[in-house]
């Protein structure tokens, strides 16, 4: 009786867990996020001040998924992330992760990533984290960017500024030297502004996690990736992802075959130019060789005439000016023949 009693229960127990797992909270609790306003594309404010962006949307899936209310709100960096120190929010949209940011928050699975780069005007010599050093640099305040120069030992000059739109118009007008900010958000905001004298330039340091973020709450930190593994299983998570990064995905695609085709005809110009080299050499060794022939033709011909007229013996010899001896048994004359009428000449005289 107890065995049976037993497997009833674990056949209850598997049935109810799964419904449970992916059935909406109960709670009705407002779960309170915030996030940084100005960090395209993944969390900013549109021109009407509202939110947008890849992370606003993820958020909104998250929680209908999860059957939860929320309220969110897009503010400066460092003011999202005084609200989840002082318990005025429940959840960070977005906060890269670093083993020293650990000791104070918790993180979840990453919803996406950030790629470092530095960016620079285009005639920078600017092209890694060394090349830093001593140079007056910007970043978004509070950002891991400043972390990552402190664990390379850089010496570069910081300046912090809360929002990086402005940070990049003063490197672009060549205030400072650079900015070190994520690829994406630089790239947003250089279109934006068209900002045609600066360049991203991508460093080799590994992508940092962008995850979700809270105090102290390994509920909620569980909630969400159990939610995003749920998007990711039936694809509103790559739905949600292509509307904001496939752009630049297909941007990089095509920047990537326009300097594959660049290449290819900088080729084909020089194949063509050494092909043309070539037969125009080739074109003038043929005339050498036709003239050559040519004189040889008519030379052949003259001592020919000159020999039938007067009987004479005749040497050819390829002197530098082409003089032919021309001589009777027991007699030596030199004479330069040019044509018939030489020979013809020469013939009357004697």
């Amino acid at each position: 009786m107890k065995t049976i009693n037993l497997i009833l229960l674990l056949t209850i127990y598997q049935t109810i867990l799964p419904i449970y797992a992916v059935s909406k909270s109960t709670d009705t609790t407002t779960i309170r996020i915030v996030g940084d306003r100005m960090y395209p594309p993944y969390e900013f404010l549109d021109n009407n001040n509202n939110p947008i962006g890849f992370v606003v949307d993820l958020v909104k899936a998250v929680m209908d998924d999860m059957g939860r209310k929320y309220t969110l709100e897009l503010c400066h960096f460092t003011d999202a992330v005084e609200a989840i120190r002082n318990g005025q929010a429940d959840i960070l949209t977005g906060l890269c992760y670093s083993e020293l940011r650990d000791k104070d928050f918790s993180f979840t699975l990453p919803h996406s990533y950030v790629y470092p780069s530095v960016i620079c005007r285009k005639n920078s010599t600017i092209r890694n984290l060394s090349a830093l050093d001593g140079r007056n640099i910007v970043l978004q305040k509070g950002e891991i960017m400043e972390e990552l120069l402190k664990k390379h030992k850089s010496t570069a000059l910081i300046h912090t500024f809360n929002n990086m739109e402005e940070a990049l118009r003063l490197v672009n007008s060549g205030k400072y030297d650079a900015a070190l900010c994520g690829n994406n958000p630089a790239r947003h905001i250089i279109l934006k502004n068209n900002l045609k004298n600066l360049e991203i330039r991508n460093l080799d340091i590994e992508p940092q996690s962008y995850c979700f973020t809270t105090i102290n709450n390994n509920q909620i930190i569980q909630d969400l990736d159990s939610s995003m593994a749920r998007l990711k299983k039936n694809g509103t998570y790559d739905k949600i992802y292509d509307k904001w990064f496939g752009i630049y995905k297909d941007k990089d695609t095509l920047l990537q075959y326009n300097y594959l085709i660049g290449g290819l005809v900088i080729l084909l110009i020089v194949i063509l130019l050494i092909v043309n080299q070539l037969k125009r050499r080739v074109q003038r060794e043929h005339q050498k060789l036709t003239s050559t022939r040519k004189q040889q033709k008519n030379t052949l011909e003259m001592l020919s005439l000159a020999v039938q007229a007067g009987k004479m013996h005749f040497s050819y010899l390829e002197l530098p000016k082409k003089e032919f001896y021309i001589y009777q048994v027991g007699e030596f004359r030199k004479s330069e023949l040019s044509d018939r009428t030489a020979v013809r000449s020469l013939y009357t005289s004697r």
